[in-house]
């Protein structure tokens, strides 16, 4: 057994290798194989060995070290996570065996991911899974997956559209905050900001927009004249019902742009 003056010694030695130890700060790419590489901040690549890309996953922040395997070639070894920013993805429910596991979707995810008992929701055989890392395969390699939320099969009605959701983590209901400020618009509410407003609506302009559109905000109107047409442009203003820093606005920010689905938009 060691002493106290041992173990201290060995602890300094240790804190000694780390302190002396050259490490690379870097981002971690993925590739259609085994291995990967990971882009270093000073501006070049490192290659990344099946068994080092194993304990991490796309995007990751990591320090590396080099090692020379042969004359004029070198790999790196992960030295330590500084930080995972691949939360949640989607994949196909797998049974193998006594294992359960999670295939990917996700590109540059090249395994397959265990499932605890406990985080599995009832999930069957080739069950499309919306899924979390619930272990970070940085100490072993093995890294475990908790399942969010069951999407469905291969085949069923809608699939294609829920699947689509999940992978990009797109929203297909509106906040709560978002609703009570739209309930809370009237249409007495709308006509007393059109004040001072040329009413234009008894003209015939056109959109391209479909009735289901959650943006309509652009209209056409030709109309002739003596020397030719007069062409306006109808633009919508948001900005007259919709105030500054609300719910409505803050979710606008958020999604940016309105999504179509086949039949239905988001």
């Amino acid at each position: 057994m060691l002493n106290a003056d041992a173990l201290s010694q060995l602890r300094q030695l240790k804190s000694d290798i780390k302190d002396n130890k050259v490490v690379f700060p870097g981002t971690v790419k993925a590739t259609n194989g085994r291995f990967g590489f990971v882009a270093l901040d000073e501006g070049r690549d490192v290659f990344l060995p099946p068994e080092e890309m194993q304990k991490v996953l796309p995007g990751d922040r990591v320090n590396v070290t080099e090692q020379e395997v042969e004359k004029g070639k070198t790999q790196g070894v992960v030295d330590e996570l500084l930080e995972t920013r691949l939360n949640t993805f989607v994949g196909r429910y797998l049974v193998k065996g006594k294992g359960h596991f999670v295939v990917p979707e996700t590109p540059g995810i090249n395994r397959w991911i265990f499932i605890p008992p406990k985080e599995r929701m009832n999930a069957q055989q080739d069950d499309y899974l919306y899924c979390q890392i619930h272990k970070h395969p940085i100490k072993d390699g093995k890294g475990q997956a908790k399942v969010l939320r069951v999407i469905g099969k291969a085949g069923e009605p809608g699939i294609e559209r829920s699947f689509t959701l999940a992978t990009f983590d797109l929203a297909d209901t509106w906040p709560d905050a978002v609703r009570t400020q739209a309930d809370s618009l009237s249409e007495s509410d709308i006509e007393s900001r059109e004040a001072g407003r040329e009413d234009r609506t008894d003209r015939p302009y056109v959109t391209i927009d479909s009735p289901g559109t959650q943006d309509m905000d652009d209209a056409l109107l030709a109309e002739p004249n003596a020397t030719g047409w007069t062409l306006s442009i109808a633009i919508a203003d948001p900005t007259a019902v919709i105030e500054t820093d609300s719910p409505a606005e803050q979710e606008a920010f958020n999604r940016a742009t309105a999504i179509y689905f086949p039949g239905e938009p988001l």
